[in-house]
């Protein structure tokens, strides 16, 4: 029974939506700060994800996870007028609030 709701769990992304509210208040006010003006920096730890690297353009921030995808990138990216407008490659879906899970395609 325990390794049936763990496999459920993992199916609807619980271990993904978990990390990322407990990561979220770091996150949001890096992206705040970035949108701000401040320039993004990359090589660091925000929350719980180690970033490959930050892009910043047109009040949108992207946050590339370091060795998140076995054949591409994953990240999130934060956006304060709805879907991002990133200058970097990718795909963008609606994951919550203001935030989109970005793929690299």
């Amino acid at each position: 029974m325990a390794a049936a709701l763990a496999g459920a769990l993992v199916y609807v992304g619980a271990p993904v939506r978990v990390r990322f509210e407990l990561s979220r208040g770091s996150l949001e006010h890096l992206a705040q700060t970035v949108s701000d003006g401040t320039p993004p920096e990359a090589g660091r730890w925000i929350g719980l994800y180690p970033v490959k690297y930050l892009v910043a353009s047109r009040g949108a921030v992207g946050f590339m996870i370091e060795d998140a995808g076995f054949f591409g990138s994953y990240g999130f990216a934060w956006s304060s007028n709805g879907e991002p407008d990133i200058d970097a490659p990718g795909s963008y879906r609606h994951f919550d609030g203001r935030w989109y899970v970005w793929s690299d395609d």
